[in-house]
């Protein structure tokens, strides 16, 4: 009873998925965070490979409500990109249909999961009705945690909320109709983030997680969504360290939990606090 969870999971195990120069690695990891962590990072794959389909998840039942609405987002990222082409504004019209690529890539991931359909990599459902009070409390906490790092950083480095703005918006065209406007505004507040999140966290993370280890993994897939924002936003030092920042916390929770529905509800609620931060005035 006393023997450690990696040791009693190794031996359960069949085949040599880890290779011996992680078993330290592992161990110590283990022996240091084991309690702390509880049971979640169900697989425990610290460092090194494990064996495939040990990191996806399929079959909860919050994925039903998320299958319409990829369907949405692809459209309205669609009608973004054709608005934007339309105006002659090349580079938003391609940041758009950078968007509608991975809205897609996500669609995609969803028809496999309801079709038991066996495809490369792995991928992590939403989870469960039951467990979604618990999603909320646990993805406001890092939304305020977040936004709090940031107002702190942009007060000790004379900067504004705008960076964080200008990180999660496309420019506004007076050129635009009202109804493109609000397409766009609704799509940067709960569209984007959905995309984003179902990507990074819901997918890569936990493809490289199964064969490089949940820790690499964790930093590799936060550090490619900081290059992201680089790519599609421009250049702002706090603007791509807080996009990292974010990839930390939210590819985190995501192994521990096993479901990407805390990536997703956190990232909504960050763009929609700097989005009410910016343009509300209170």
């Amino acid at each position: 009873m006393n023997q450690p969870y990696f040791e009693r999971h190794q031996e359960e195990r069949t085949g040599e998925a880890y290779q011996n120069r992680f078993r330290s690695w592992n161990q110590w990891v283990e022996n240091t965070f084991g309690r702390i962590v509880g049971d979640g990072f169900g697989v425990r794959n610290w460092f090194g490979p494990c064996e495939e389909g040990d990191w996806s998840r399929t079959g909860g039942n919050i994925d039903k409500y998320h299958i319409p609405l990829a369907f949405i987002t692809a459209l309205l990222v669609f009608l973004g990109a054709v608005s934007y082409a339309n105006l002659g504004d090349l580079v938003n019209a391609i940041k758009f249909v950078i968007y509608l690529f991975m809205g897609i890539f996500v669609l995609l991931i969803y028809f496999t999961q309801i079709s038991n359909k066996k495809v490369p990599g792995e991928f992590l459902h939403a989870g469960y009705i039951q467990d979604f009070k618990k999603y909320l409390k646990i993805s406001l906490l890092i939304s305020v945690i977040f936004i709090s790092i940031y107002l702190l950083l942009g007060s000790l480095t004379a900067q504004t909320i705008t960076p964080l703005i200008q990180s999660i918006t496309f420019p506004m065209s007076e050129k635009l109709s009202l109804i493109e406007s609000i397409l766009i505004c609704i799509s940067i507040i709960l569209f984007f983030p959905f995309i984003e999140s179902s990507f990074f966290s819901g997918a890569f993370t936990p493809s490289f997680a199964r064969y490089i280890g949940i820790i690499p993994s964790i930093f590799l897939i936060s550090f490619a969504m900081g290059l992201f924002h680089l790519i599609v936003v421009g250049f702002s030092p706090l603007g791509v360290f807080m996009a990292i920042l974010f990839g930390l916390m939210t590819n985190t929770i995501t192994l521990w939990s096993m479901s990407k529905e805390i990536a997703i509800d956190s990232h909504i609620m960050v763009n929609s606090i700097a989005f009410v931060l910016k343009y509300v005035k209170i």
